[in-house]
């Protein structure tokens, strides 16, 4: 079978997401009908014809999503790949392990001449080496090549920050005709248009873990791990003065956003306050 090339991945997790607005239109229709049945006391329908609707509603995308990769020839060696908890281990046919931190998605092609995958969300890779078959990881407007290594990519929709982070062996990762190649314990940062290579100051336990140790990390590289660790409650960062120089080594076991901030102002000469999700940094 003919692998999918690059536009085709994308297209599967787009027409996916249109699949979960499709049914949420629908569930705002079902609102809106139930709400004019009573109004003219329409009769409701029975058990079984509702049961039936519920069925209907969880095995629509997949129905979809099958006849998607039935349509493109390539049901055999695509798979698409969700997380539902704070970590899920797959294991990828050509032999490689993925884990993906919740809400995370994965589109997965196992070509003849290549390995490629389209990341939303956060995911570390454990690439079987195969020096014929390149692996290949897009993640917004970046791209992460290896052979046979260990490395976490993060990229959520609708940011354009993308980060990888190389734990074993060597990652060229490329964005708008930049390309940096890192070692274990390097990482690259795509934010505001700009590929930066840098030197990893943090280590986090595992994907879903809120357990962090720094070693003379900056205030921004703090800020990167708090992104990353506490997604989806930390909502955005406001920067409303100059970097700060000081340099932190401290660790931080499972505690609330909260507790980190409260620490961290101990730390830095900067005002840092959390409110509503939002982390607010001033002089």
């Amino acid at each position: 079978m003919k692998s999918l090339n690059d536009k085709q991945l994308e297209s599967i997790l787009a027409d996916t997401a249109g699949l979960r607005q499709a049914l949420r239109v629908e569930c705002r229709r079902a609102e809106a009908w139930e709400c004019l049945r009573a109004k003219a006391k329409i009769r409701k329908p029975s058990s079984a014809w509702r049961a039936a609707l519920r069925v209907a509603a969880v095995m629509l995308p997949l129905v979809f999503a099958a006849l998607f990769f039935t349509q493109r020839g390539a049901a055999t060696n695509t798979i698409m790949l969700a997380s539902t908890s704070a970590a899920d281990t797959f294991a990828l046919p050509d032999g490689s392990t993925v884990v993906l931190g919740e809400g995370s998605r994965l589109a997965f092609a196992n070509g003849n001449e290549g390995r490629q995958a389209r990341l939303e969300g956060i995911g570390l890779f454990m690439v079987s080496r195969d020096e014929a078959r390149p692996f290949t990881v897009e993640a917004g407007e970046a791209e992460v090549r290896v052979l046979g290594t260990t490395f976490t990519v993060e990229h959520w929709p609708g940011e354009e920050r993308v980060r990888t982070r190389v734990r074993q062996g060597h990652v060229a990762v490329e964005a708008g005709g930049e390309m940096v190649s890192l070692l274990a314990g390097e990482e690259a940062m795509l934010s505001d248009g700009k590929l930066v290579k840098m030197t990893s100051a943090a280590e986090v336990k595992s994907i879903g873990s809120r357990s962090m140790t720094f070693r003379s990390a900056s205030l921004i590289q703090v800020i990167e791990e708090l992104k990353t660790c506490y997604h989806g409650e930390l909502r955005g960062v406001v920067m409303a003065c100059s970097e700060d120089s000081v340099l932190i080594t401290t660790s931080f076991s499972d505690q609330t956003l909260e507790s980190v901030v409260e620490e961290l102002n101990m730390h830095f000469d900067k005002k840092l306050t959390l409110r509503n999700g939002y982390l607010t940094i001033s002089d």
